[in-house]
């Protein structure tokens, strides 16, 4: 069964997306997400067995403010507690480390990057239930 995103004016099919490399999975969504939508691309990533291409896209999407607009950041914290724990946990690592990156490169934009940050793990808090709060995730933000 194909399942297809569509990505700006064609359509990506998910099964070929999944097939390739991750590099290339990297700069197809670098170059997607230029003009495209970033939800329907945080879709397609977490459609794949391979976590890292939606952590990847997680992390651009935070140093690039889109986490930074309350609507997004809703909307991206419903999908991700919607994920399986390993998704969320590579997610949340991705997040805190591209953070910690501008922080250390003493970039002026790593206060706007840590509220943003904060603002997306306290919004995902909100939304999940207790019992899905996974125990490794809790200590991933923690750290």
């Amino acid at each position: 069964m194909f399942r297809t995103t569509a990505i700006m004016s064609k359509e990506l099919l998910r099964d070929e997306f999944a097939a390739l490399p991750l590099a290339t999975q990297i700069k197809t969504l670098d170059r997607e997400l230029k003009d495209g939508d970033p939800r329907r691309l945080l879709e397609l990533s977490a459609s794949l067995r391979d976590h890292a291409p939606l952590a990847y896209l997680s992390a651009k999407l935070l140093a690039n403010k889109w986490l930074g607009d309350a609507e997004n950041r809703e909307w991206f914290a419903q999908f991700l507690v919607k994920e399986e724990e390993t998704a969320v946990d590579k997610v949340i690592k991705a997040l805190t480390e591209k953070a910690r990156e501008v922080l250390l490169a003493k970039k002026r934009s790593a206060d706007t990057l840590h509220e943003h940050l904060c603002a997306t793990l306290v919004e995902a808090l909100q939304v999940v239930p207790i019992a899905r709060l996974y125990p490794r995730c809790v200590c991933s933000i923690a750290r």
